[in-house]
């Protein structure tokens, strides 16, 4: 797509990619503020601005999006508690780690929670608890609640995965939570045991 395609007719997309493509990041920056003072104010655009924003590095922009469309469907809540998630990654890459922990106990404290535990949202849900885990300074504690808010999730149900193990390996490790590190570096092996007897017969 050329650079000097006409914002009214080009898509966020489109505009963030030219952008990583030509590396003029600062000139994609000003035409999706452009883009968006085009746009209505709506679950789609601000969706967009969510998604894009970050791929040029505006962290906050994004996080201003994240929190403008939970405002926008406060009453769908399987939708705003997405939307929570997707608020505390925002703020983990930018180093805000007590507003990541917030958003997600937002989520955690949902009475409707549990209905997800075989889907996605859950486990993106003990994901970004392993990552606020991982990454949370260990002086403030909330390394050791956040693993231990992931831990009592996948006992309480939540379908795992290879990847949960390992953050959840990883993290306990960093910690220095042996018995936790022993559970899942087990957890993990017998896994990939059965992720490779899957392969094995096909």
């Amino acid at each position: 797509m050329s650079r000097n395609k006409n914002v009214t007719s080009a898509d966020a997309g489109d505009i963030v990619q030219d952008a990583l493509d030509s590396r003029r990041v600062a000139e994609g920056r000003l035409r999706l503020d452009a883009w968006q003072a085009l746009q209505p104010v709506n679950i789609d655009t601000l969706s967009k601005l969510r998604y894009y924003r970050p791929l040029l590095g505006q962290y906050h922009e994004a996080i201003d999006a994240a929190q403008s469309m939970i405002a926008l469907r406060a009453q769908d809540a399987p939708e705003v508690m997405s939307d929570h998630l997707r608020l505390g990654e925002l703020y983990l890459k930018i180093g805000q780690h007590d507003k990541a922990w917030a958003a997600l106990n937002v989520v955690i404290a949902w009475p409707e929670i549990k209905d997800w535990y075989s889907l996605g949202l859950a486990r993106s849900m003990v994901e970004l608890a392993l990552d606020i885990a991982f990454v949370a300074g260990r002086e403030t504690g909330l390394s050791e609640m956040a693993l231990d808010a992931a831990v009592r999730l996948l006992d309480d149900g939540v379908s795992t995965s290879l990847s949960l193990l390992t953050k959840a390996r990883d993290s306990s490790r960093r910690l220095g939570r042996v018995e936790l590190f022993e559970r899942f570096q087990h957890a993990v092996a017998e896994e990939q045991q059965r992720i490779d007897r899957q392969l094995e017969g096909r």
